[in-house]
């Protein structure tokens, strides 16, 4: 029987799958629907052996909430990429390298972010439940603010079809926050939960300011180029398993985990959730 696992000293290569070192936007824990007071940490992994994790439940809010699991691109995504401009292809992955960001992930975030710059900053995210949506705006913005843009990040909770007081107020301090040496851009998570008329004020209002935006939505919304559609396939989630199980003893039944996948249709947020109760399950009863 196969089990996701990983034993303390064990051997493992990735050729790159996991990017270290990688720079990642850590959210602070009073403010989760914004990330324009957060830190940036070093988080450092080894081709060899992840970084060590906490002993508490591999599973729990701070080990897998956006941001905190590094953005994994599909290799053929990748390859499509390098096909289509090889040049492109080779200065992102110089480029890459000389930021510190090897591997996969550095080289399709840095080529997104130059996408995201020939459209002028107006684009979309596309992709389902528990996709990556979130974690893949989060290491944009680090990318984009390591070339001088401002970023103003800005995640909706469920069912918020109108902006709350509290997104005027932090957006109103971040436009008096001083003139970058970039673009400012507006990062907004969730958009398709607005209402039509606050959808089209949004953008009417970015124009208006010229403020570029990024947004994160199930379906293509308003026109706006389509920067990345995320998925989530079983070999991901094999890998994100293994990075949360890293030293730990704990083993998961590869038939729960394609049960899980199929129930919840591949949204990992959701699998994450359920495999945390089944990690507490164990520890009380073994």
């Amino acid at each position: 029987m196969k089990t996701y696992v990983t034993e303390p000293n064990s051997s493992q290569s990735y050729s790159g799958e996991i990017p270290y070192p990688m720079q990642r936007l850590v959210v602070d824990s009073a403010a989760t629907s914004d990330v324009n007071e957060t830190r940036i940490d070093q988080h450092q992994h080894s081709s060899c052996s992840f970084a060590k994790r906490d002993r508490c439940n591999p599973f729990c809010v701070s080990q897998v909430q956006p941001g905190a699991i590094p953005f994994l691109f599909e290799p053929n995504c990748l390859s499509e990429w390098e096909s289509r401009d090889p040049a492109e292809y080779e200065r992102c992955f110089y480029e890459a390298m000389a930021r510190g960001l090897e591997g996969r992930t550095g080289i399709g975030l840095l080529h997104l972010s130059r996408m995201l710059e020939n459209c002028d900053f107006c684009a979309q995210i596309v992709g389902p439940h528990g996709g990556g949506k979130s974690t893949l705006m989060l290491e944009l913005a680090t990318i984009l603010k390591q070339s001088d843009h401002s970023v103003f990040y800005y995640s909706l909770h469920d069912r918020q079809s109108s902006f709350p007081r509290e997104f005027h107020d932090k957006l109103n301090e971040w436009l008096h926050s001083g003139s970058p040496a970039g673009k400012r851009i507006v990062f907004l998570d969730g958009f398709e939960q607005l209402a039509w008329f606050h959808r089209i004020g949004f953008r009417y209002f970015c124009r208006s300011r010229q403020l570029g935006m990024l947004l994160s939505t199930h379906l293509p919304a308003m026109g706006l180029t389509v920067l990345y559609r995320t998925a989530t396939s079983r070999r991901t989630l094999g890998l994100i398993l293994e990075y949360l199980l890293d030293e730990s003893d704990f083993r998961v039944d590869e038939n729960l985990v394609d049960k899980l996948f199929d129930r919840y249709r591949g949204n990992i947020r959701s699998i994450l959730f359920d495999l945390y109760d089944e990690y507490e399950r164990q520890r009380i009863f073994d």
